[in-house]
This record gives C-alpha cells, sequence and structure tokens, in this order.
C-alpha cells in the first residue's frame, strides 16, 4: 500500500484522497435538497416519512468523514514512512511519534463518526423534549478535538521533513521544508504539486532497494 501511494501518479493520488469524498458528499448532498425541496414546495402537511428519508441520507455524513479522511492518512502515513527508504541511514529520522501522532487522529475520527451516528439515532426515535446527548460529553470532545489538531499538525510536519529530506539527502531544516508542509496542510492543491516530487525520488537511480510494499 504504501508503495503504492508513493509511485501514484498526482490525479490518481488527488481522487483517492478528495475526488471520491467529493462525489459521495455531492450525492448525499443532492439527495438531502431533492427531499427538503419536496417538502417545501408541498401543498400539504410535510409527512413525517419525509424527514425520515432526510434522515436516510444524514446518516451517511460519518461514513463522508471516514472516506475524506481514509485517503488523506494513507497519503501522509506513505510520506512519512515510506520515504525513509530512500533517505540515508546517517539521517533516517525516528517514525515512533509519527506513528502515534497518526493513529490517534483515527481512532478519535472513528470515534467521532460513532458519536454522530448516535445523535440521528435519537433524533430519528424522537426524544421528547430531552437533548439527544449529555452537555457533558463535551469536556471530554473539546480536549480530545484539541489533540488530534495537534496530532495532525506534527503528522503533516514529519511527512514535509521526510519529503524535503528525501530530496537534499541530508536532514532538512524547518525553514527549507515550510512550503511542503503548507502544501501537505492545503492537499486538495498541494497534492498536484508534491506528488511529482515524490515520484522523481521513488524513480531516482542508484537509491536503496529496499521493499517498502
Amino acid at each position: 500500500m504504501i508503495s503504492f501511494f508513493l509511485r501514484a501518479k498526482h490525479w490518481l493520488v488527488f481522487i483517492l484522497t478528495s475526488g471520491i469524498p467529493m462525489i459521495v458528499q455531492m450525492f448525499i448532498f443532492i439527495g438531502m435538497m431533492g427531499q427538503m425541496m419536496g417538502m417545501f414546495y408541498a401543498e400539504s402537511e410535510p409527512d413525517p416519512d419525509q424527514f425520515l428519508k432526510i434522515y436516510q441520507f444524514m446518516k451517511f455524513f460519518p461514513l463522508i468523514i471516514l472516506i475524506g479522511s481514509a485517503g488523506f492518512f494513507l497519503w501522509m502515513w506513505s510520506l512519512g514512512i515510506g520515504l525513509q527508504h530512500k533517505i540515508p541511514a546517517s539521517v533516517r529520522l525516528n517514525t515512533g511519534w509519527f506513528k502515534l501522532a497518526m493513529i490517534l487522529p483515527i481512532v478519535y475520527i472513528f470515534l467521532l463518526a460513532t458519536f454522530i451516528m448516535s445523535i440521528f439515532r435519537e433524533l430519528n426515535l424522537g426524544t421528547q423534549g430531552e437533548l439527544p446527548f449529555n452537555p457533558t460529553y463535551m469536556m471530554f470532545i473539546i480536549p480530545l478535538h484539541l489533540l488530534t489538531m495537534l496530532c495532525m499538525f506534527y503528522a503533516m510536519y514529519f511527512s514535509a521533513k521526510s519529503l524535503k529530506t528525501a530530496e537534499l539527502q541530508k536532514e532538512a531544516g524547518i525553514s527549507e521544508f515550510a512550503l511542503e508542509f503548507v502544501l501537505i496542510w492545503f492537499y486538495i492543491i498541494g497534492v498536484w504539486f508534491i506528488q511529482p516530487r515524490v515520484n522523481a525520488i521513488m524513480e531516482r537511480s542508484g537509491e536503496s532497494s529496499t521493499d517498502i510494499s
């Protein structure tokens, strides 16, 4: 999987990280808007079944989160781990904290998607004047969200540094890979600039043939 993402063309990486999630979101949004417009222009009172149909679209929201995250995480994991085999052993980066910084957001996103799904389920069941979730949950969600953001920034930092270090064949300073960090952060655009450079690193002659599959 790592080798696939490192050798894939920029357009394919874009489809996997951005294109497919956008298509899924578009279909769900169109379906929801169709149901809502039908309710808005209906001459009679809204049918409760129509609300249920809207819910049927809303329950796919966690799926959007998971699909939208999967491609980006796999691509960034490939940059941080796979490119180490293209870096001289003397300056190869320690991937321990990077792996932890990648795992925590994945766990958080999965838990968040499950939590949102449970809210939609309770709303669909129709609680009588009760909140669909306990506000005290926010005491846990907010710190986890902040920790996830910190992990994501570190993971992007590490991926950018790995890329630049692999290109320079020496440990890159933060000023040398600041642009790469921004491009990975805004990956919808950045992948068109980053991935050709990754392909060039993979095709460079005289490099280690270590298996990174």
